[in-house]
């Protein structure tokens, strides 16, 4: 492969990234594994916090796990992991 692509594919990339990331806009983003480990990117801070309900501030949306033996797993200034049995999630604009 040559160095002229090998230049074009990392631009390429680069573009891509910031593409998706305009996508989302302010929107939070979200990874489940299953119906036990959900993480969400773009929070503002947690509204309420219960074993069987956890309220997330996502800017735009606010995002509520309903479930049981729910935990706040990780809490950073913009992203939250909540773990346990989820067995609903309800956005409210």
């Amino acid at each position: 492969m040559s160095n002229k692509e090998k230049r074009g594919k990392a631009g390429f990339s680069a573009s891509k990234a910031v593409l998706q990331a305009g996508l989302y806009g302010n929107q939070p983003h979200i990874e489940m594994i299953g119906n036990r480990q959900i993480t969400v990117e773009g929070t503002k801070g947690i509204l309420k916090y219960t074993a069987d309900l956890i309220r997330l501030n996502a800017g735009a949306v606010i995002i509520s796990f309903k479930g049981r033996n729910l935990n706040v797993r990780c809490i950073s200034p913009d992203c939250t992991m909540v773990e346990g049995f989820v067995n609903n999630i309800e956005f409210t604009v």
